[in-house]
């Protein structure tokens, strides 16, 4: 009786070994197949925040592939125009001061004797001037100098900056033109931003090109986990032009820091020049987008076809 017991006990607790492993297993299938079910959902949703709000890179990506698609067109190059950015000092022609004067405008306002920025609103509006062009239109001057060291820098229509902001920091003292491999680190609300430059060199007998030039953005959280990466400026080729970052910064106030951008690949400052990236236009949170490019002036008079820029 007592091996019997014995016997019957042993396989009482095979079984019992049996089904606690069989539970285990299934737990962790369970778990195993929740978390796909989530992280499948998660990784949907972000791509669907992201669908056509920037040119994203892979995490694992560090460059822009050129093709023959690409390799002629320059990044940013379309915008919505839902958005005006004017340089101030121009001579503006009728269609664009009819434009302007229809828009509310705030201002990026730099003082010379301060070294301090701040985002006004701007209540000038453009004034008329005594001369003609060749169809006889009147032509409009907008220069915004509100004192001898006070100037606005650029002006921007109040869809996406629409509140004064006292003061604004500018996180380069300077303007910023980076070279290959060269990084440039700053931080903005609860993110961290390191801004990198790539390019290739083409030699054409003794000279160098600097070609295939890419700016690239990416953006990590305060525990260094890696959150987006996106390209910022794309310039196949440059004419004694460079990719200058003029003002990085929180402008829109959603605490992230926006950019300013010149783009311009040919000394002349042709190409999509003094673009506007803004973080709080993005679906991106805390990720800056091309909104709009600068407008200049482009009215001459009749009586100086040097005039206007």
């Amino acid at each position: 009786m007592k091996k019997i017991a014995s016997k019957n006990t042993t396989l009482e607790y095979r079984s019992y070994i049996a089904f606690a492993m069989r539970r285990f297993v299934f737990n962790c299938l369970l778990t195993s197949f929740l978390g796909y079910c989530i992280l499948g959902c998660s990784s949907t949703e972000t791509a669907a925040e992201t669908v056509k709000d920037s040119l994203l890179l892979p995490d694992s990506a560090d460059e822009f592939p050129v093709s023959k698609e690409n390799a002629e067109i320059t990044y940013p190059f379309s915008f919505k125009d839902e958005m005006s950015m004017v340089i101030p000092g121009g001579y503006y022609d009728k269609y664009q001061s009819e434009k302007y004067l229809k828009q509310k405008f705030y201002g990026l306002v730099f003082d010379s004797f301060t070294m301090k920025y701040s985002v006004e609103k701007i209540n000038e509006a453009p004034d008329m001037l005594n001369s003609q062009d060749e169809n006889g239109d009147i032509g409009y001057y907008w220069p915004l100098m509100f004192s001898a060291s006070t100037k606005c820098l650029y002006l921007f229509s109040d869809n996406i900056i629409n509140k004064p902001m006292p003061s604004v920091t500018n996180l380069i003292k300077e303007p910023l033109f980076l070279t290959d491999s060269q990084v440039y680190d700053y931080v903005g609300g609860d993110r961290k931003y390191r801004l990198k430059c790539m390019h290739s060199i083409t030699k054409d007998g003794s000279l160098e090109y600097m070609t295939n030039y890419r700016l690239i953005l990416k953006s990590t959280d305060k525990n260094g986990r890696d959150l987006k990466k996106t390209m910022l400026s794309f310039v196949p080729f440059f004419d004694d032009g460079r990719v200058e970052i003029l003002f990085i910064g929180d402008l829109d106030g959603d605490t992230y820091p926006d950019l300013i951008i010149d783009n311009s690949h040919k000394y002349t400052g042709n190409g999509i020049s003094m673009v506007f990236y803004s973080s709080k236009a993005s679906k991106i949170k805390g990720m800056p987008v091309p909104v709009c490019r600068a407008e200049h002036g482009t009215f001459k008079s009749e009586f100086d076809e040097n005039e206007g820029c």
